[in-house]
């Protein structure tokens, strides 16, 4: 739906891709950006995936539908 829209609007977008999450508050160094661009890897962000994980292995998984 986003995609017809970005379409429709003639705003070129990226279909498809491979993001690499790293543990934030940080920016990765040069020297990793560059490792992980040679995994493949076009975005690299920080968000809560992570702690999401840590959370559904301990007793948080009751809390949080998967």
């Amino acid at each position: 739906m986003l995609g017809d829209s970005l379409e429709a609007l003639g705003i070129e977008y990226y279909k498809a891709g491979t993001m690499v999450t790293i543990e934030g508050p940080r920016f990765s160094s040069r020297a990793e950006s560059l490792m992980f661009k040679s995994w493949g890897g076009q975005l690299i962000g920080m968000t809560t995936v992570p702690e999401v994980l840590y959370a559904h292995c301990l007793v948080l998984p009751k809390l949080i539908k998967f």
